[in-house]
């Protein structure tokens, strides 16, 4: 009799352990991989790095849109924040018959065409981009999957940052120009993307201000927005930009020599 209920005892825990595995409650719940292959699948934006990431389990012979199309209807702490996370949305490109083949849109971010960039939907399968479509591509156990939300420029381009005490303000920007822009043309298209707060001088022929940093001239100091194209000073409203040039700009601050006026 006393063994019997050590052995219900012991069925029990284990029993109770495993659903916190199936089951888990409503804040904690934790989808496990079940399936004959089982791989790791990233959902990315080259804006914002790694959105959410997890395993799932797959039969014998599925594929890279098998593997995204899972991660997508589970239900598992996505984004690592400890909390369960509902489905993420997701819609595809069929082809001729009707069949999906590919990603367009994951949650909020859709295949579209703006600022005149063309943003898509990248796979890659450990580490590679392989040939074919995401349906034609098998997965096999232990496979890591990384879907990017990523782009490529319609035109002629320049990279664009800011950077203020030695830290980046407006990271590397890609801006399409136009036939004449200057320095200061594409560097207000990419400040209007950031996010931050900014001004030109009054004049309309330069940056006065980035987020905190302002330029101005003070009794001590000298503080300017300076620009640099592929490492050479350039004035803003009169350099014309060239495809694929790297624009820097960078907030200085000068100290002015103090006169003695008593000597």
């Amino acid at each position: 009799m006393k063994t019997t209920k050590i052995i219900a005892a012991i069925l029990l825990a284990i029993l109770a352990t495993l659903s916190l595995y199936s089951c888990g409650g409503d804040d904690n719940e934790v989808s496990i991989p079940t399936g004959d292959v089982n791989v790791t699948v990233k959902i990315s934006t080259d804006d914002y790095g790694v959105l959410a990431e997890g395993a799932v389990g797959l039969a014998e012979g599925s594929s890279v849109l098998d593997a995204i199309t899972t991660f997508c209807s589970s239900t598992m702490d996505k984004d690592g924040d400890g909390n369960v996370d509902g489905e993420i949305g997701i819609e595809y490109e069929n082809d001729e018959n009707g069949l999906p083949i590919s990603v367009v849109q994951l949650g909020d971010y859709k295949e579209t065409e703006k600022n005149k960039l063309s943003y898509y939907w990248s796979f890659m399968l450990n580490g590679k981009e392989p040939e074919g479509r995401a349906a034609e591509n098998v997965v096999a156990d232990g496979d890591v999957v990384i879907y990017n939300y990523t782009f490529i420029p319609t035109g002629d381009y320049v990279t664009v940052r800011f950077e203020a005490e030695d830290k980046v303000i407006v990271k590397d920007t890609v801006v399409v120009f136009d036939a004449g822009d200057t320095v200061l043309d594409v560097a207000l298209d990419a400040l209007k993307r950031s996010g931050l707060e900014y001004s030109e001088s009054e004049d309309g022929t330069a940056i006065q201000s980035v987020d905190d940093y302002l330029a101005k001239i003070t009794p001590i100091y000298d503080e300017t927005w300076d620009a640099e194209v592929d490492g050479e000073k350039v004035v803003v409203n009169e350099a014309t930009v060239s495809n694929e040039n790297e624009i820097v700009f960078t907030f200085n601050r000068t100290e002015k020599e103090v006169v003695d006026t008593q000597a």
